[in-house]
């Protein structure tokens, strides 16, 4: 029972790491425009110093409800 209670209990807790990782994804993601897909962000978080993977990059975009479109031309 007390593992079930501390299962339950991890979503309560704020893990900085994670909310920086989130920030730092969009973040990156807004500075294209919204046009960076999954490998394309997971490149961009790389150069800036952060270990990501294309699939990680995939669930965090998926978990933070961003969608890649290419902008039309004006």
């Amino acid at each position: 029972m007390q593992q079930f209670r501390h299962w339950q209990n991890r979503l309560n807790t704020i893990d900085p790491a994670r909310i920086k990782l989130y920030s730092e994804t969009v973040r990156v993601w807004n500075q294209s425009r919204g046009s960076a897909g999954a490998r394309a962000l997971a490149d961009m978080l790389i150069q800036n110093g952060i270990p990501m993977s294309s699939c990680r990059a995939r669930r965090l975009m998926k978990h933070l409800n961003l969608r890649s479109a290419q902008p039309g031309k004006y």
